[in-house]
């Protein structure tokens, strides 16, 4: 029998008509984009808080811009904590003052980065 990976929360079947289901194709879209996923290579999140975001169009331009970057792997803003979240595709890295000039570019002044790094 394959083994199926699961990432999400647990599987609950659903019942459809005769018979239960189990919502795989959900649970593996849950999957889609997350940093855990891969094979021991280490990698990175960045976490840059930003002024002057407070718009979706804000968050548009910002995650446009970021997504930009071949190093880019995931981008996820939360416009209410003015936090940007860039995770890294493995061994890759992106530098500060990149990320500085592209958000600067949109508009923006980056308050703070952090670096998180991750065991994938």
């Amino acid at each position: 029998m394959k083994k199926i990976f699961h990432c999400g929360p647990p599987l609950l079947p659903v019942w459809l008509g005769r018979r239960f289901v189990v919502p795989i194709l959900l649970a593996s879209l849950a999957c889609i984009g997350s940093p855990s996923m891969g094979n021991g290579v280490s990698s990175e999140r960045i976490d840059l808080t930003i002024n002057g975001m407070v718009c979706s169009f804000c968050v548009e331009g910002v995650e446009r811009k970021i997504r930009g970057l071949p190093a880019t792997q995931n981008v996820k803003i939360d416009l209410s904590k003015r936090i940007v979240q860039v995770w890294v595709r493995p061994g890759e890295t992106v530098q500060d003052d990149q990320l500085r000039k592209l958000i600067r570019d949109a508009g923006f002044d980056v308050r703070e980065i952090k670096h998180i790094k991750l065991s994938l």
